[in-house]
This record gives structure tokens, C-alpha cells and sequence, in this order.
């Protein structure tokens, strides 16, 4: 299983972040700023944002499962990003983007 976490900076997402790779779990961890992404071992970074950009499909190729974090605009941000992954070539589950 290809595992994603976005807010990977943030409180629950770091903490997710370490205990993942505490048990030796592959995991994407994906931010605004990748920089300030604590360096861990089964980690991969990625530059990644809820939104509909080439940067944000990128960061989502191959993944199947991620955990993500809830905002204000988390419905917009959400449907955002469950489309950028169905638009990815490697997504084929017979999913239809929100309209």
C-alpha cells in the first residue's frame, strides 16, 4: 500500500509522520514547505498543496491511501485534491471526479 500524509509540519501530521516510520512504514509525507519537513527514516518529502496544480499531481502519483488534515475550507480543498488524484494515470479504481 503507497500511503500520503499532507500537513506533515503540522501537530498531527509530524506526529503520524514518526510513528509511521518507527514501524518501518513507507510513507509520502507531503507540505507546503517541504523544507521544514522533519528528516525521517521511510520518508519520502513532496511539495504538495489542496489545490488543483501540476505540483500537487505529482506528489499524489501512486498513491492509494492518505490522511489529511480538516480547515475551514476543507470541502473545496478535499474535492480539490480527490480530483487531482483521479486525474492521475495511474488511478484507475472506476471513480468519477465530483462534479
Amino acid at each position: 500500500m503507497k500511503l500520503a500524509i499532507t500537513g506533515a509540519t503540522g501537530h498531527l501530521g509530524s506526529q503520524l509522520a514518526r510513528q509511521l516510520s518507527e514501524a518501518k512504514i513507507e510513507t509520502r509525507l507531503l507540505a507546503r514547505r517541504p523544507e521544514a519537513v522533519e528528516k525521517l527514516p521511510y520518508t519520502t518529502v513532496f511539495e504538495s498543496y489542496y489545490d488543483n496544480s501540476e505540483i500537487t499531481l505529482n506528489s499524489l502519483k501512486g498513491i492509494e491511501v492518505f490522511s489529511g488534515r480538516e480547515s475551514q475550507n476543507r470541502v473545496a480543498e478535499h474535492k480539490a485534491l480527490i480530483i487531482k488524484r483521479a486525474q492521475t494515470s495511474d488511478f484507475n479504481q472506476g471513480l468519477s471526479p465530483l462534479n
